[in-house]
């Protein structure tokens, strides 16, 4: 099996022990994912010095990972997703120097090793973060500046997003489900790369910070479900590259004059209008022309989209 490059024995449900990975000079890629009864993965898989990626998501009787896993320097991707027993990684974990992607979530892992902050390859970091501490998960992001993908869905308890300015090439940030949240730092202008922002469900938060409308690079915004949220600045134009708002099911009832300018809005769900812009932006500038308008005031000056509907 020397010629080997993918070994895929996912779903083998009376796995109970990896194979002997010696004799799989060049393996790429190891998929282990969904192998309930698998509990020791083979100390040679230090010997796999071109592997690319290991997945082990949803091995839930596995505890831990052979001290030797840490040797592999060529590992770009570790998914342990979904393995409920293992409780911690290695500081040796900084010796995993090739490594972008490490998925964590949904394991028992309470503590990062601080060996991560050091690690400064990261693009993709996902743990469960209700199980951490947040003044340790916002240390950990001051030396994050590769981090590509931030999700902090779900934290139950977190009032306030870190300070983004330590984040340079983040591209998509996600914080769904924050029912606590109820601040943006304004750093958030900082974020030049980002391509998409999902703040859906976030039931605390009554505002957007006005530098969030500078983000000239973003694409998707997600405000479904901020129930608090009660409009969308005129400064929405600056945002030259929004192609997608989904705001629906949020305390919004005016639709700024300015989204109708807009050049690259493709995608909208705004005050129960959904579809295409070509659709949706007809029906809106007629609602304002109705003597029943429900969208707030009809401008004086009603200002015509570039739109060929």
């Amino acid at each position: 099996m020397e010629k080997l490059k993918i070994l895929n024995l996912s779903h083998s449900h009376y796995l109970i022990e990896s194979p002997d990975f010696s004799n799989m000079p060049n393996l790429r890629k190891l998929v282990l994912k969904d192998c309930p009864l698998l509990s020791e993965v083979s100390p040679s898989i230090g010997h796999l010095n071109k592997i690319h990626l290991i997945n082990l998501e949803d091995c839930v009787s596995l505890r831990s990972l052979p001290r030797s896993i840490y040797k592999l320097k060529s590992l770009k991707t570790l998914i342990l997703s979904g393995c409920l027993k293992i409780a911690k990684l290695e500081e040796d974990l900084k010796q995993m120097e090739s490594l972008t992607t490490l998925l964590a979530n949904n394991t028992a892992i309470t503590r990062m090793p601080l060996s991560i902050v050091r690690h400064c390859n990261f693009c993709h970091l996902f743990f469960e973060i209700s199980l951490l501490s947040f003044r340790l998960i916002f240390s950990f992001l001051q030396g994050m500046e590769n981090l590509k993908y931030l999700n902090l869905s779900s934290c139950c308890r977190l009032k306030k997003t870190p300070d983004f300015s330590c984040l340079p090439n983040l591209e998509k940030l996600v914080l769904k489900d924050c029912p606590m949240l109820s601040e943006v730092s304004p750093r958030i202008g900082d974020l030049k790369k980002i391509l998409l922002i999902n703040l859906e469900g976030c039931i605390g938060l009554c505002n957007l910070p006005r530098s969030i409308y500078k983000l000239k690079s973003l694409q998707t915004l997600i405000l479904s479900g901020c129930l608090k949220i009660d409009k969308l600045e005129e400064d929405l134009e600056q945002m030259e590259s929004l192609t997608t708002l989904l705001a629906n099911n949020t305390a919004i009832t005016r639709v700024p004059f300015s989204l109708l300018r807009s050049k690259s809005i493709g995608y909208i769900s705004l005050c129960g209008y959904e579809g295409s812009s070509h659709d949706v932006f007809p029906s809106i500038i007629r609602s304002w022309m109705s003597p029943r308008n429900t969208l707030h005031l009809l401008p004086t000056s009603i200002p015509m989209p570039s739109h060929k509907f």
